[in-house]
């Protein structure tokens, strides 16, 4: 049945519609995997003078199995049974980041199980490979899968450096400000210094902006009374 609805063609037209294997070295690590991982259930027809795989299914496999180690690059399909989606998911995360996760599932809030509990670097459902091509989308790893993703403006991101620049002036004040920077250390100026560096959750006050504009308003005023009374007794 499933051969049926899979790939219902017939070991030799599949040789003749079908890829091979790049090479003799590549055909040999894939017949390892497949001699060595779970069992075959579908598949595994083999031809080693011309390297053909035929699409191979397997089942009864482990996570410690040769072919659960590595990225296959192969016409292999390793099944490992999982009892719920919950043991799915910690079966996931016991593992290196893949590249994506493929997700065939008709149960929203498993899905959204899914999402929200794995980390990958994309993810796919109820399709393959399908994600690929959306220009739209981000294309890339994360963790042992890769960095960085490719398409668009994420592309240009990717390969782009943001180099930060902080540029200041030699205002007497602010370096006034800033001379607990210098020599000779007193454990005041390391206090200011440990002071200035301690990160501070930020205070939510009602009304905070207007506040802060009332009081740069007065602030304002006080200093340009004072200067006027200043020279106002420079006149006299």
């Amino acid at each position: 049945e499933i051969r049926r609805i899979l790939w219902p063609l017939p070991v030799p037209l599949l040789q003749d519609i079908l890829c091979r294997i790049v090479s003799d070295r590549h055909y040999k690590r894939l017949s390892d995997l497949m001699d060595n991982s779970g069992k075959i259930a579908l598949g595994g027809e083999r031809n080693a003078s011309d390297r053909f795989i035929a699409p191979t299914i397997l089942t009864e496999v482990k996570g410690t199995d040769p072919a659960m180690q590595d990225e296959i690059f192969g016409p292999i399909l390793p099944i490992v049974n999982v009892d719920n989606a919950y043991e799915a998911i910690s079966f996931i995360n016991s593992r290196d980041k893949a590249l994506v996760l493929y997700l065939y599932i008709d149960d929203e809030q498993k899905l959204q199980d899914m999402l929200g509990r794995t980390s990958s670097g994309g993810v796919c459902v109820n399709d393959c490979l399908l994600h690929a091509s959306v220009e739209s989308l981000p294309f890339g790893g994360v963790g042992h899968s890769g960095m960085g993703c490719y398409h668009g403006k994420y592309s240009f991101d990717t390969f782009t450096h943001q180099r930060s620049a902080l540029i200041k002036d030699f205002n007497p004040l602010l370096e006034s400000l800033a001379s607990s920077r210098y020599p000779p250390y007193s454990d005041q100026k390391i206090s200011f210094i440990q002071m200035m560096m301690k990160k501070r959750r930020g205070i939510s006050v009602p009304y905070g902006a207007q506040l802060m504009s009332f009081l740069l308003g007065v602030a304002a005023t006080w200093a340009f009374l004072h200067i006027r009374m200043n020279d106002s007794g420079e006149d006299q």
